[in-house]
């Protein structure tokens, strides 16, 4: 298979790693306007490594197979267009789109092509996720889930194209998706700019979802300190998954949540054991995913039509960071505001 990346940063450089791994992958081109340093040709050298300059080099090239979109998201929409255009599989970073009608005509084009459309969902390949899913549905762990809570802060980056919930946000609003498969009711969302050149760089987002799950995320691009934590709590306990850590990343407390809560006890809380996870690489198993789906000519792109989803509720907190935090409502087509 021969295929190419748009895009060397630092996610670029991490599919990278990780398709080198691939034997079937015999040729990848990266496309690269940048002149690429000799360090990077040092880290990675390998024969089957070419190199463009011209998005339309890769475009042209019908000897590709896929292409993997890793640039502005601003300029995710006409790469994929054209990728699709010429018969190429495509696999996109996040936000796959900047608006839900660019990806149902990405979906549309890719269902007219009998191409691939794949929108990257890293966290859904960790062994965490994976855990946790397990744990809350089929070992029944912590009762019926009523809360997640989410905190996603560090020191920039940013970005001009869009506010930090697209940027961080996003990956709640995936996982939540996959662990618990309930649909967003209504949202409420404020935040806050520090330069009126970009977008809001603090976000504080509440969602109440039709199983009765509801939400909390922060999202900061100023914070001094790098936050990825999750809290996970139900009825009869509560997980918490510390994403910065390097092992012991979740942790069980085996806590109820009474119904009177004039009579709780307390020592519960001591209650608590880390839970062992395998290790594993998400970007290796979601590239896989991706090449699996090529390999069985898997054509629903049922991952496109998820992330579809995901775009619109960033979209709605879009609108609701605009109205000050009103609550939007999901019930119709559009977004509506609350009577």
């Amino acid at each position: 298979m021969h295929v190419a990346i748009f895009g060397m940063g630092y996610w670029g450089k991490n599919i990278l790693r990780n398709l080198l791994q691939f034997e079937s992958i015999h040729k990848i081109t990266i496309c690269e306007p940048v002149s690429i340093s000799p360090d990077f040709t040092l880290s990675f050298s390998d024969a089957r490594l070419h190199y463009a300059t011209r998005s339309s080099d890769i475009i042209q090239d019908y000897t590709i197979d896929a292409v993997f979109i890793v640039t502005p998201s601003e300029t995710h929409f006409q790469i994929a267009s054209d990728a699709l255009q010429s018969g190429k599989h495509v696999f996109v970073e996040k936000p796959v789109t900047t608006s839900s009608v660019d990806l149902e005509a990405l979906i549309s084009l890719a269902r007219k092509q009998r191409k691939i459309l794949f929108p990257s969902h890293t966290y859904l390949y960790t062994k965490e996720i994976e855990k946790l899913k397990k744990m809350i549905h089929t070992d029944c762990l912590i009762g019926k889930p009523l809360l997640y809570q989410s905190n996603r802060s560090n020191f920039g980056r940013f970005r001009s194209d869009k506010n930090v919930a697209w940027d961080l946000a996003v990956h709640d609003l995936y996982i939540i998706k996959h662990i618990f498969s309930q649909q967003p009711i209504s949202v409420s969302a404020t935040g806050f700019k520090i330069d009126n050149n970009f977008p809001e760089v603090v976000s504080n987002i509440n969602i109440n979802y039709d199983g009765g799950l509801n939400v909390s995320i922060v999202t900061n691009w100023v914070s001094p300190k790098k936050i990825r934590d999750i809290v996970i709590v139900g009825s009869d306990g509560a997980f918490f998954y510390d994403d910065c850590l390097t092992e012991n990343k979740i942790t069980h407390f085996n806590q109820d949540i009474p119904n009177d809560l004039r009579n709780v006890n307390y020592n519960n809380l001591s209650k608590k054991q880390f839970v062992q996870v395998e290790k594993g690489e998400a970007i290796y198993e979601q590239i896989r995913s991706f090449l699996n789906e090529i390999k069985n000519m898997n054509l629903n792109n049922t991952t496109a039509k998820f992330g579809l989803e995901i775009i619109k509720t960033l979209e709605a907190i879009d609108i609701s960071i605009k109205n000050n935090g009103v609550p939007i409502y999901s019930q119709h087509k559009r977004a509506v505001y609350e009577s």
